[in-house]
């Protein structure tokens, strides 16, 4: 039984690693203006948008 647990957890890890380092590049590429974006799908049910105050404009 301990381990499949160690085994199950490590699976997991890996999984939220690969997930931790796709959106690392994503943000990454957006930050240098990058020609080519890799898709991640609508996130702004999860995290609103900014919003742009009218005085920094």
């Amino acid at each position: 039984m301990a381990h499949r647990l160690q085994v199950a957890s490590g699976a997991c890890y890996f999984v939220a690693d690969i997930a931790g380092w796709y959106v690392f590049v994503f943000l990454m590429l957006a930050s240098v203006e990058f020609p080519y974006q890799i898709p991640l799908g609508d996130l702004s049910h999860l995290i609103p948008p900014r919003k742009v105050d009218e005085k920094e404009e």
